[in-house]
Order: C-alpha cells, then structure tokens, then sequence
C-alpha cells in the first residue's frame, strides 16, 4: 500500500510552517482503515519523521492552539495501530519528548474539550506503557496537578468509550485503585524509622476526597452503570444465563474471554472500594458510603455483581486440576476479594433486599453448596465457603424467604461434614470451618442474629469452646506439620481470614499492603510456603476491642479503661442496657468514640499498610479477611 496522500501532504510542508490544514488533513487520515497500520509497517522512516514533526508542532508554543490539539489527535490516531513493539518502542520515544510547556498548554485548555485531549494523552500513555507500567502516581503529577477527583473523572470518562480496547478499561480501574494506597503518596522507611504523620495525614486527605467524589456525585453510580452494561453485554452475547443455569457448560473460549476480562475489572474494583472504607478517617463519610450499596446499589450487586461471583466459581471448577495438591488458578483470589467486598456492602442492611438480590444470592449458595467438597480441599476454597456464609448471616438469610432453605442446607451440610480436611488428617472439614469463624478479624460481620444463632447452634460452640476447639485444632496442626503444611498450617498459624501475603507471597515474595492479588495466581506452593509463613501480627493493646478482639474502628473507652468497638458495645447495651461487657457492672456514661483514639488506630492502619503489613492495616479488601 503506498503511503497515503494526506501523509505526503504533510511531510512536503517546512517543518516550521506546519499549519492546521495540514495536521487536520493528516489526523482524518489515520481514523481511515489501514492508514496507521501501513505507516507503522511499511513506511517506518516515514513514520518515525511524522512523529518528530508531530511533537515538534506539540511543544511549540507560539503554534495555533488548534495545530497543537491535532498534532495530539494525529498521535493518538497513530497509537491506535495495534503493535505492542511499535508501541513501547518509536511511539513511547516520541511521546516521551513531550515537554511541559505541552502540558502547561493542556492545562489552559481545563475548560469546554480540555478534559477530551487529557482522555486521549492518558490513553496514548497507557499503550504506550503496554497498560500496566505507567502508574497513577505519575498521571497524577504530570498531568492532574495533583487533583485525584479529576483524574478519577477523567477515567470514568475513558471508559465509557467502548471502541476502545480492554486493557485500557482495566488500566482505568488499576490506576483507581491505585489511588487508594499509601504506596502511590509515599514510601516508607525503614522499619526502624517512623513514617512521618503528615504523609499519613496528607493521605487520608486524598481518601476523603476521593471518597466524596465517590459517594456526593454520581460518580459511583455511573462507575457501576458502566461496569453493569458491559456485564449485561456479555451476559447477552455469550449466554452465560445459561452457563449460571447449569443449562451450558463451562467453555475454553468463556474462561479465556469473558471471564478474564472482568476478572481484570474486579481484581482492583473490589480492592479500591473496600480501600475507601478502611482508609477513611471520617466514619460518617464511610457509614454513608456503606449504606449506599443497599439503598442505592442493590441492582449492581444482584444483577453484575454476585453472577461474575458466581461465574469464576464455575470457571475454577471447569479450570482446576483435582490430581494435584496446590492450584494455581487465577479464578479464586478474585472471587475471594469480590467476596469480601459483599460482606462490606450487605453489613447491617437498612432496608429489605430486591428480589434480583436476594435470588442472586440463592444461586451463590447452590453453587457453593455444590462445589462444598470440592472447595474444602484448598485454603483458598475455604475461605470462599467462609465468606459465603458470613455475607448469608449479614443479610440475616433465615428471614430472607428466598434464602432460609439454602442458607439452612449450607450450614446443615458444612456442620456435618466429618470429612477429613487432607487425607490422613486427625480433623474435619466442619472443625477447620469453625476455627476459620472463630479467628474472624473482620468488623463487617453481624455479630448476633437469628442466621447467626442458627449457625452457632449447629456448630455447637460457643466463645469457650471455640477457643479449645481452636487449641486442638493446633495441636492437631503440629503434629502434622510434614502433611499439611500446604492448606492447614495457615489455618493454625496464618491470618486464616486476614493475610493477602498468604494468596501472593508464592508468587511473588511479597505484596505491598492494599495490592490486589496477581490475577495468575490462586493457591499456595506446597515447596514455598514454609519459606513465607508469617507470624500472626501483635496489635497494641489499646488499638484491640476487649470484647472481639478485633482492631478498632471506632473505640469508646469507659472511665474504668476498658475499650470497645462502638458496634460490639452497643451490641450488648441494646440487649441488657448500660452493663460493662467484661465485668457486668452497670455504667452511666454516655457512648462517645474517643476521637484521639481513633485518629490515632486510623493511621496505625496506614503506616502498617504502608509497609506491607497486611493483617495490621486490618484491610477487608486484602487476599485475608
């Protein structure tokens, strides 16, 4: 194919007389078909020549504004060619000769399509990067001005554009949730040195905006508007109704396609929204933002949600290799994420689940049901079982009339499975589950109903019995070490629901605190895990309910000393009134969270987040509970 005419046009002009009627002839030209991709292949020299002069019209200030914003668009039309060489390779070196002055431009240009020449550089620089490698950190400098909420607009916006290609979408959603971790801020020292509190404090700030750009405008809602329509596409396209149904069976091509392009989506979804509420330290903003997933979200949690959950679970059934002792399934660290996301959204519902919720809920629960033996076999399958059943308690699935008898048949057939957990072990799939409960570390379980009554009833335990249970259960483990240190040395020793290094470290040492799993991984090494156990981190006292045992959120400490979570204190004053959970005594204080306290818990979080410490930052959004 010889080099099209609008190109020639453009290469015969004085490279310092380029006007717009040449860039604007040369940028229709690359949208035609076949136009960038026979520069790119055929004419290298000729490409790389137009891409000098383009970033030359660029970062000349004196140009026509006009001429600037097509040199953009007629890079942005050469990016489109799909070549990852070209792309990491000429294309980057041009683009990278972009110069402030560039940049200082696009900002002038803030109002009316000054944000639609932003939303093409930010795609120029995801290709360019091959999506994964530019980070939001370095978006945020250069091209926001340090203003999260804008950039976060600004994705949103690029990817409502369904023309363009996945990996951008699922660039978009990395480089939000990457806005959610202190890593993308600051980097912390030594552990031996402290983290400076301002950095703390300057990144809780940046949460709270971004939090209130979430929850105060539509941002939200249009984010999982999007994520829906495209779910509701593909629902359409690749019948997976059916697939959900039982009607079709799992296929190559959907566990390839579908499906992982939406585990790329939920991977860092999941994450960042549950980021959000644990990163927060304004908990009116976070209460508010909890609640809106019934009041406001309940159709993108039955209708997208729940069916993608119950999709991978179906996709690691169809993938998963029983003949051998560990997985490396990309499925199940996803759905364990997407899990406690959930667990976070359906805490003490306000208002009566939707229908299309409630029946989502319940063909989530067949399919763990079925899956039950199957699940057990894997640390990873556990804690989906795990989390399954404690999203059924906070909905309080007993008086969900489409959910009593499958939530009823769940716990039913968990508590009497006398099964060994491995092969040759001295303990059952029900007494692993009931340690894994008992070792809870999340506050978004609902702490006693009627669902939960039922489950404590057929597990037969009760605080004291959990905690000898928990001690057999250990000694058991000890004893065993040789046999079961793949699956149930974490359950004894690990952060059984509270650990994202237990899901990554086996692949890649360790995962900085707030990171979502590797999506090609799911199940530990036998061969690497004794190598990463990680021993169970020590809270300071005063930062842990007496009465959970759980890092706190909102601590109210009485006269006497004694601290709880607000939730856990009044928990126990609605049932026998103002009664001290410790000692019985009676007290006439009024429940107020103890600021300080707070504040202070909140950025113990963030600092043990900041340097990896997953189970300390107490994050519901990590590869543990």
């Amino acid at each position: 194919m010889s080099i099209h005419g609008a190109i020639t046009f453009f290469l015969d002009q004085d490279p310092g007389a380029i006007g717009v009627s040449a860039l604007s002839c040369l940028a229709s030209s690359l949208n035609e078909p076949g136009v960038a991709h026979s520069l790119v292949e055929q004419h290298r020299p000729a490409c790389k020549e137009v891409l000098s002069r383009l970033v030359a019209v660029a970062n000349d200030a004196g140009k026509n504004p006009n001429a600037r914003i097509l040199a953009l668009e007629s890079l942005y039309g050469i990016s489109n060619f799909p070549d990852v060489r070209f792309r990491t390779g000429d294309l980057l070196d041009a683009v990278q000769k972009l110069n402030e002055s560039f940049e200082e431009f696009l900002e002038t240009q803030s109002t009316g399509n000054g944000d639609a020449q932003l939303e093409m550089l930010t795609v120029l620089l995801f290709r360019c990067s091959d999506y994964m490698r530019l980070k939001a950190g370095d978006l945020l400098r250069q091209l926001y001005n340090n203003d999260d909420a804008r950039l976060v607009s600004t994705l949103q916006m690029i990817m409502k554009k369904r023309s363009l290609e996945w990996n951008i979408v699922h660039a978009c959603v990395r480089c939000m949730y990457e806005l959610t971790t202190p890593v993308t801020y600051f980097t912390a020292p030594d552990e031996n040195l402290p983290i400076e509190t301002t950095k703390v404090s300057a990144f809780q700030e940046k949460i709270t905006t971004i939090l209130i750009h979430f929850s105060e405008g539509k941002a939200l809602q249009e984010l999982f508007a999007e994520l829906g329509a495209r779910w509701a596409i593909a629902v359409g396209e690749e019948r997976i109704e059916q697939i959900l149904e039982g009607q079709s069976p799992v296929k190559d091509s959907v566990c390839d396609g579908v499906a992982m392009r939406f585990l790329g989506l939920f991977r860092y979804l999941a994450v960042m929204l549950l980021n959000l509420a644990d990163f927060c330290e304004r908990m009116d903003l976070v209460r508010g933002y909890q609640r809106s997933f019934i009041t406001q979200h309940q159709s993108f949690l039955g209708d997208t949600v729940i069916p993608f959950l119950s999709l991978t679970l179906l996709c690691w059934e169809a993938s998963c290799d029983t003949t051998l002792e560990s997985q490396n399934n990309p499925f199940m660290n996803v759905a364990i994420s997407v899990l406690r996301l959930l667990r976070f959204a359906l805490y003490r519902p306000s208002q009566a689940l939707q229908e299309s919720l409630a029946l989502s809920l319940r063909a989530l629960t067949r399919h763990v049901h079925r899956l039950e033996s199957l699940l057990c076999k894997e640390y990873v399958g556990m804690l989906v079982i795990v989390l399954t059943v404690e999203v059924l308690c906070n909905v309080n699935a007993v008086n969900v009339e489409p959910l009593t008898a499958d939530f009823t048949a769940l716990v039913n057939l968990i508590s009497t499975d006398t099964n060994p957990l491995r092969p040759g072990a001295h303990f059952t799939v029900a007494q692993a589950f009931t340690y894994c409960l008992s070792n809870e570390t999340s506050m978004y379980c609902a702490p006693d109903n009627e669902s939960v009554s039922l489950l404590r009833q057929r597990l037969r335990f009760e605080d004291a019995e959990m905690a000898n249970e928990a001690a057999r259960v250990v000694q058991a483990l000890e004893e065993q070490l040789g046999m079961l240190q793949t699956l149930m040395m974490e359950l004894a020793v690990g952060q059984l629901i509270g650990d994202l290094s237990l899901f990554a470290s086996y692949a890649t040492g360790s995962i900085p605190s707030g990171q979502a799993p590797p999506v090609k991984t799911g199940a530990c090494d036998t061969k690497q895990m004794p190598e990463k156990e990680k021993k169970k981190t020590k809270h300071p006292a005063k930062y842990v309910c007496m009465l959970t045992r759980k890092l706190m959120r909102e601590p109210v400490v009485l006269r006497n000393g004694h601290h709880f979570e607000l939730d856990a204190l009044q928990e126990v004053v609605d049932r026998v009134g103002h009664v001290d959970p410790l000692t019985g005594e009676a007290f006439d204080e009024e429940i107020e969270v103890d600021m300080g306290l707070q504040q202070e818990i909140a950025q113990y979080r963030i600092k043990m987040a900041a340097r990896g410490d997953n189970e300390a930052a107490g994050q519901e959004f990590q590869m543990g509970t």
